[in-house]
């Protein structure tokens, strides 16, 4: 029986993941619709140009063989950027900037160790690099740091390349295998910084969708989805749309709001743990004279880093600032204690930048993701998954959801996905 419908596949949400996933079902030849319920589309990946500077939503990095730059080139999608120098690192440590100990040489010659540490840090570098070190079944990243390092003050550098890598600050809970293999995939390959923000990754995607057929829609917020002989996904404005599959690409309790009618998606993500930072972006006519690029905080949950030092993201002969507190679970500090924080910070590693100040963008409470891969909970494996058995045709993407990556790299991974059993589910219905 043809059931009358506005499209095959449905996707809700314009982030990376909703993008990603319309651009590869209409490749694959669906009729495909995105609705967005914000007037642009990119999710966190928007970019804001303020007065010749680019300001990601907080510090942005790609992940080099990751999932999304392999989806974007299975795509076409090619994006500029460069891996950013750290040969002038530098470590905090009691309110003092050290050579931060990210190679032999610095690691010999810094001061934030004494000889013991020193020792230690090169026996702990050697198992995050190499292959015979492993997590264990269920162990946290703290224990598993523990058994990386014997000094506290390596564990607390552990703890740190972890926040750097994850952004998640919270060791005691989140999964040592996880942690371990972003670690690993942060120090080789490692990163690029992107020329004028992630607009560019955006806009390629947004261009892909639509020149394979994908319409997109922005301005269209859902409020609810029933289904009959297929979906129907109402909107906000009172109109309706129908398709056999759905991919909703949002987070967890958008799900649970507009879909928890649904069978199987009740409880989908209800145990999902935000991981959540404090951004500071400072964008200057030039660089603060004796200042530094890059510091990590050890005792502090702290990260500076001059994208512009690798990425096309201020105006000539300008510079972008980004500043990171990495938010413990639960933890919300005041407004004034992170601008006092931030600006402190500033004033070590950019000492006289006050006069040099164009602009700035303050993001205090920054979703960076929707789920933190705990060991209690199976790590990635215990993530949801992209197909709901209970609800055929339906199918979830975002960084909370499947068994691979983390951050925008779980996204892209789990939108392939959806697109993929989306397009075979259409299929095997004799479109």
């Amino acid at each position: 029986m043809h059931v009358p419908r506005d499209a095959d596949v449905i996707v809700i949400g314009g982030g990376l993941a909703g993008l990603i996933a319309a651009a590869n079902a209409a490749r694959a030849g669906c009729r495909v619709i995105l609705l967005e319920a914000a007037s642009e589309f990119g999710g966190r990946a928007r970019t804001r140009p303020i007065n010749g500077f680019h300001f990601n939503q907080g510090a942005h990095a790609l992940y080099r063989a990751g999932p999304l730059e392999r989806g974007l080139a299975e795509l076409g999608i090619q994006v500029s950027g460069i891996k950013p120098p750290l040969k002038s690192a530098r470590v905090l440590h009691q309110g003092r900037l050290h050579a931060a100990p990210f190679d032999l040489l610095s690691l010999l010659g810094t001061g934030v160790f004494d000889a013991a540490d020193k020792l230690d840090a090169m026996g702990a570098m050697a198992k995050l690099t190499g292959s015979g070190f492993g997590a264990r079944a269920g162990e946290t990243a703290q224990a598993m740091f523990a058994r990386m390092a014997r000094r506290p003050k390596v564990r607390d550098l552990l703890a740190a390349l972890m926040r750097l890598s994850t952004y998640g600050n919270a060791p005691d809970l989140a999964d040592g295998a996880a942690v371990l293999a972003q670690m690993r995939l942060a120090l080789d390959p490692g990163v690029l910084y992107l020329d004028h923000g992630w607009a560019q990754m955006v806009d390629a995607l947004i261009k892909t969708a639509q020149g394979a057929g994908a319409h997109l829609h922005p301005n269209r917020a859902v409020a609810q989805i029933t289904r009959g002989d297929v979906f129907s996904v109402a909107m906000a404005d009172g109109t309706s749309l129908k398709a056999p599959s759905l991919i909703l690409a949002v987070g967890p309790h958008v799900v649970r709001q507009i879909a928890g009618e649904l069978p199987g998606l009740e409880a989908i993500g209800e145990s999902a743990m935000p991981v959540m930072a404090a951004c500071f972006d400072i964008g200057l006519a030039r660089p603060a004279e004796g200042g530094v690029n890059f510091v990590l905080g050890i005792d502090q949950p702290l990260y500076f880093s001059v994208h512009s030092v690798a990425a096309g993201l201020a105006p000539p002969g300008g510079s972008l600032v980004q500043i990171l507190r990495y938010l413990a679970p639960g933890e919300m500090p005041s407004k004034a204690q992170l601008e006092s924080e931030f600006e402190g910070l500033m004033d070590l590693a950019q000492p006289g930048w006050r006069p040099l100040e164009q602009a700035r963008q303050s993001l205090f409470m920054m979703l960076v993701a929707n789920d933190l891969p705990r060991a209690a909970s199976g790590g990635l494996a215990g993530r949801a998954r992209v197909e709901l058995t209970a609800c055929p045709g339906l199918f979830v993407a975002g960084d909370w959801v499947g068994q691979e990556a983390w951050l925008s790299d779980a996204a892209a991974a789990s939108a392939d996905a959806a697109a993929q059993k989306a397009m075979a589910y259409v299929r095997g219905l004799g479109r």
